[in-house]
């Protein structure tokens, strides 16, 4: 799943009435070996054919788990703890990760977004055939986004057809991703050319 896209939890409910309060929480390791539950967030149950959802967007690789808070006829009670594994979502703005360079020392600018923002990324850099169906890798540039997720970089390009794409290692709390390089065609590239 993509960082900040909405996603939908579902738990078993054996007896949590529609309308009650559950929390999200989120399991953190103690730095005395142990561990607890944080609060994410609390939304009221929707419950339907036994199963009570509610939403959220997550923001990085973690365990979680569904509290019912329990009431005066209710014992309070937690679903088995689940993970989620989140990648950060990478896009690159306007020509879809591909440029023609008519004449060389022409000025190429990318531009995209990275949800989570100020998110350590790589701008890929291809040298591509002209029927946009083979492209090699030329380099790759260190990026940080801002604090908006908003990145841009530039570079003088020599005559040719050009492809790029923004890379994420993986890290501790998500995993690795990459926007995706695009033929004239829009369809994807296959991996033998990355």
């Amino acid at each position: 799943m993509k960082a900040g896209s909405t996603q939908v939890l579902r738990a078993t409910s054996s007896g949590v009435p529609s309308g009650a309060p559950i929390e999200l929480q989120r399991y953190v390791p103690t730095s005395s070996g142990g561990n607890d539950w944080e609060w994410v967030r609390v939304a009221t149950a929707t419950v339907r054919g036994g199963s009570a959802s509610l939403q959220f967007n997550p923001d990085g690789n973690a365990k979680y788990r569904v509290r019912y808070l329990g009431d005066a006829k209710r014992q309070a009670a937690n679903s088995k703890p689940f993970s989620l594994a989140v990648s950060p979502d990478l896009r690159i703005s306007g020509g879809g990760g591909i440029v023609r360079v008519r004449t060389s020392g022409q000025i190429v600018s990318v531009r995209g977004l990275t949800t989570p923002a100020e998110l350590p990324v790589n701008l890929v850099r291809y040298r591509c055939n002209s029927s946009w169906s083979s492209c090699s890798v030329v380099d790759s540039v260190a990026l940080v986004s801002g604090i908006d997720g908003s990145f841009m970089s530039q570079w003088t390009a020599a005559r040719g057809y050009w492809g790029f794409r923004i890379r994420f290692a993986a890290s501790e709390g998500l995993n690795s991703a990459e926007s995706t390089l695009l033929d004239r065609k829009s369809t994807r590239l296959n991996s033998s050319h990355t």
